[in-house]
């Protein structure tokens, strides 16, 4: 996404999909809007020099926290969000504690 003209003053925002503008728009939070859209209706991947900020734009301020998965592109290597001896041991603290509480 870019914009022409001045931010103070009138401004036009375009969304750009691989090199070609989409669509130019008035509001900064339409084309953000329009942007999310154009990426989850395509499937397409966010760019790895603003993955960080898109993903954070779109827990925070959008809405939409998948429960598992990403928009960026797939890193070699780590293949968990929570690595599982962590799960482990989360689900051993809750059996010790289910066991503490079930105790007569």
């Amino acid at each position: 996404m870019y914009f022409t003209g001045c931010l103070f003053t009138r401004t036009i925002f375009h969304v750009v999909i691989e090199n070609r503008s989409v669509t130019a728009l008035h509001t900064f939070d339409g084309a953000v809007i329009v942007m999310f859209a154009l990426h989850y209706i395509l499937n397409l991947e966010y760019l790895s020099t603003c993955t960080a900020n898109l993903e954070f734009l779109q827990r925070a301020y959008m809405g939409i926290n998948p429960v598992k998965g990403s928009k960026n592109k797939k890193k070699q290597g780590k293949k968990y969000q929570v690595h599982p001896k962590v799960l482990q041991l989360q689900l051993v603290n809750e059996l010790k504690m289910f066991e503490k509480r079930c105790k007569c």
